[in-house]
């Protein structure tokens, strides 16, 4: 029994590696692709099951759930294509990518498929088993309820994606340090990849990611998956690559499904290229191996989901010591900004009314060039409850402290027990 189980969660490893890597890719190459929508028309692109998810709001962190099923495979042991419109089988892992407009950053959690979690309507149990038991509705409002953030948008792929859309792109060079030879009869699995310079198709990049033999372990797994990566990114967006869209397109659809319309992912894709990858971030979900369960960490999960999916800072918020003022004839509203800035961990010293009520803008001024950026920061995140807002230089020989928020009427759009 216990070899069994130490099998299963080797494979599960190794499925989460293929996953992580293949369902990233996936993700971009589809933004790509709606880039250039006018070779898609053809297409249908985007042509998901219905799902029932809420509308994003101005200002708010566009969410994504990355679903990977289970693989199909013929009577010889190939991977095939699933019938994803009907397939509700168990993911292999989930991946909550989520992208924040105002400062381009991306983040990316990743959800072990064996996460302790409340499935709606049965209770207790596994994370896969979710997407088995009501297809991306039900996996969409597990993991919502689970990291309490909303999700708009899923994509949803299988194995065989990553092999075609390796061999579609004409395969990737890369060049190996060490011989990679690794064995799992439980598989019929042989992974032999010499050192030194080589060609990767599909099936050969698919041995790539499931290696695991690295003697720092998952962290030499992650760093060959991002090189994996980045060589198939240089691929998707170089010039040549225009004249393959069509063919691409239509042998994506086979394996990526996604209740994106063309529209949304050209928005996305339009910001996507201007990303600077050293604001993408990739974390795993906290916790750690049970007997049957991945044990999730509740409180390490709160900081986790607030830098990954929220964009809130608690460590860099508390050294921004801030007043708020109420500058409008709206009662409470300093109170209640207060409070809703607290609750992001912000050092808010004071708080009261100004000497003039009658703003109708909400602003925050920054008093000496030094507090230039913590102004920044106080501003993205009342702007992210709602409430337009400016920033605006202060005068030194009045400050009491480095930052102060003037409240304006314009308060009154703000929810502030909402959305953070």
């Amino acid at each position: 029994m216990a070899k069994r189980i130490s099998s299963s969660r080797k494979r599960a490893k190794r499925r989460a590696v293929l996953f992580i890597g293949s369902m990233v890719f996936l993700f971009l190459l589809i933004g790509f692709l709606a880039g250039t929508y006018s070779f898609l028309r053809g297409v249908g692109l985007g042509a998901g099951v219905n799902v029932n998810v809420p509308a994003v709001e101005p200002g708010e962190r566009i969410n994504v759930l990355l679903l990977g099923i289970d693989a199909d495979r013929d009577a010889d042991g190939n991977v095939v294509p699933s019938d994803l419109q009907r397939s509700w089988t168990r993911t292999d892992v989930m991946i909550m990518l989520s992208f924040d407009p105002a400062t381009n950053e991306l983040g990316m959690l990743s959800l072990p498929r064996d996460t302790r979690v409340h499935i709606p309507g049965h209770g207790t149990e596994k994370l896969a088993h979710a997407h088995a038991y009501g297809g991306p509705q039900l996996a969409i409002e597990t993991v919502s309820e689970f990291l309490d953030v909303p999700i708009h948008y899923y994509v949803r792929t299988n194995f065989a994606g990553f092999i075609s859309m390796v061999d579609i792109l004409g395969g990737v060079d890369l060049q190996i340090d060490e011989h990679m030879y690794y064995e799992d009869p439980t598989q019929d699995l042989v992974i032999n990849i010499p050192a030194g310079l080589h060609h990767f198709d599909g099936a050969k990049a698919l041995d790539l990611v499931r290696y695991r033999q690295y003697w720092d372990g998952d962290i030499g797994r992650v760093k060959m998956q991002q090189r994996l990566i980045n060589a198939l990114l240089d691929e998707v967006f170089q010039v040549g690559i225009v004249f393959k869209l069509p063919s691409m397109a239509g042998e994506l659809l086979k394996y990526v499904d996604t209740n994106m319309d063309p529209g949304q992912l050209l928005s996305l894709a339009n910001t996507a290229r201007k990303m600077d990858r050293s604001k993408i971030t990739m974390e795993m979900l906290p916790g750690h191996l049970g007997e049957i369960y991945w044990e999730p960490d509740h409180e390490q999960i709160v900081d986790t989901v607030d830098r990954l999916l929220k964009g809130i800072d608690r460590g860099r918020n508390a050294r921004i010591e801030l007043e708020v003022l109420n500058g409008c004839k709206v009662a409470g509203a300093a109170a209640s900004l207060t409070a809703a800035l607290r609750q992001q961990g912000f050092n808010v010293i004071s708080y009261g009314n100004a000497e003039q009520t009658n703003n109708a803008k909400t602003y925050v001024s920054y008093n000496g060039a030094e507090a230039r950026e913590a102004a920044g920061s106080v501003a993205l995140a009342i702007s992210r409850l709602g409430i337009p807002v400016r920033v605006v230089a202060g005068r030194t020989d009045e400050a009491q402290v480095p930052v102060t928020v003037v409240i304006g009427a314009d308060i009154e759009q703000a929810e502030m027990g909402g959305k953070r």
